[in-house]
C-alpha cells in the first residue's frame, strides 16, 4: 500500500475497528500523522500570537487533529487485530497513560515510578506487535490485507 493509499483506506476506515490493517496501511498513516502535527506546530510558532486568527487556527487545528487521531486509533485496532491480538491492549496504555497524567500531576512519585514501567513495558509490546508482519492465514478479524 502506497502512502496515499493509507491515508484514503485510514480516513475511509475512521469509525471501523473491524478488519485487518496492514503494516504499510498503519505505518504511512503514523507518518502523515506525524507530518500533519509538526506542520501544524510550525505554522502555529511562526505565525501566530494570541488574536482572532490564532484562536481560529487552533480550533481547525483540533478538528484536524482530532480526525486524525480517531483514524490512526482505528488503523492500530485494526493493525492489532492482523496479529490476532485485541483491541484491549491499546486501552490498556491508553488507560495506564492517563493515570501516569494524573499521577505526575498530583506528584504520587512511588505510583508515578510504578505507573512509568509498566507504561514503558506495555508501549515496547505495542511496537513490536505493530511492527511485526501479521498473521499470514484468516483469523477472527477476517482475512490478510496485503
Amino acid at each position: 500500500m502506497t502512502f496515499t493509499e493509507s491515508i484514503a483506506t485510514c480516513f475511509k476506515k475512521i469509525v471501523n475497528y473491524k478488519g485487518r490493517a496492514s503494516r504499510s496501511e498503519f505505518w504511512w498513516f503514523w507518518l502523515f500523522y506525524i507530518i500533519i502535527m509538526n506542520i501544524f506546530n510550525i505554522i502555529a510558532r511562526a505565525r501566530f500570537k494570541e488574536n482572532t486568527g490564532f484562536y481560529i487556527f487552533v480550533i481547525s487545528y483540533g478538528v484536524i487533529i482530532l480526525a486524525t487521531l480517531l483514524a490512526l486509533a482505528s488503523a492500530c485496532v485494526r493493525r492489532l487485530h492482523d496479529k490476532e491480538h485485541s483491541v484491549w491492549w491499546l486501552l490498556l496504555w491508553i488507560f495506564i497513560m492517563a493515570l501516569f497524567l494524573i499521577t505526575a500531576m498530583k506528584q504520587l512519585l512511588v505510583v508515578f515510578i510504578i505507573l512509568s514501567i509498566v507504561f514503558l513495558i506495555d508501549t515496547i509490546i505495542l511496537i513490536v506487535w505493530l511492527c511485526q508482519d501479521g498473521d499470514y492465514n484468516t483469523n477472527k478479524y477476517g482475512e490478510r490485507n496485503e
